[in-house]
């Protein structure tokens, strides 16, 4: 079966840092899985995938392969669905990852979607789906989640960061050399000029 794992149009790093890290879970479990995003990534996104090297996320607008099933990271928000990419059959998502109030949104059009949705931002619940299974984590991966999670908080700010983000921050420092510099230079790389 041919997954492809994708987010709603012009994602987020938090958004792409857990679906990333979702793409690499499943390829562990000998998947044929692809991960692939469409529209316009916001700047920290661009500068840490180029800064990390990351160069196995499909660029969906340049695609025409064909996958059997999808599952989205971030597909409703504040009760909206969310743009997809237009590969996306919303009949054959099998998985829906979101953040936020579950009773808030509605899913049914996703019939056949397993629904994950919690109050912490996407890079956490990636880090716990692998802390979950005591799977590790690439350097890399782990990289991409604590920046992500750094500019998903707004810096840790106490009313956007959860105690399980903090916990999921913790647990990354312990499987990488501990990143500061490369928050640092990702906040300074994407601030406005």
């Amino acid at each position: 079966m041919n997954i492809l794992i994708t987010t709603a149009l012009n994602p987020t790093l938090d958004v792409v840092a857990g679906a990333y890290a979702h793409w690499k879970l499943r390829q562990f479990f000998h998947e044929e899985v692809k991960i692939g995003i469409a529209g316009k990534d916001d700047a920290p996104t661009q500068w840490l995938l180029k800064e990390l090297k990351i160069e196995d996320v499909v660029r969906l607008e340049d695609s025409t392969e064909q996958f059997d099933v999808f599952v989205l990271w971030n597909a409703i928000r504040d009760k909206t669905a969310l743009l997809l990419p237009p590969v996306v059959e919303v009949q054959r998502v099998i998985e829906i990852i979101d953040r936020g109030d579950r009773g808030a949104n509605d899913y049914s059009a996703f019939p056949k979607a397993e629904i994950t949705v919690e109050p912490v931002t996407f890079s956490t619940i990636a880090t716990e789906r692998y802390q979950g299974r005591r799977l590790t984590l690439d350097q890399t991966c782990s990289q991409l989640l604590y920046c992500a999670i750094y500019i998903a908080t707004d810096n840790l700010s106490p009313e956007r960061t959860s105690p399980r983000d903090r916990a999921a921050l913790r647990y990354l420092q312990t499987k990488m050399d501990p990143p500061l510099t490369l928050v640092r230079d990702l906040f300074v790389a994407t601030q406005p000029r």
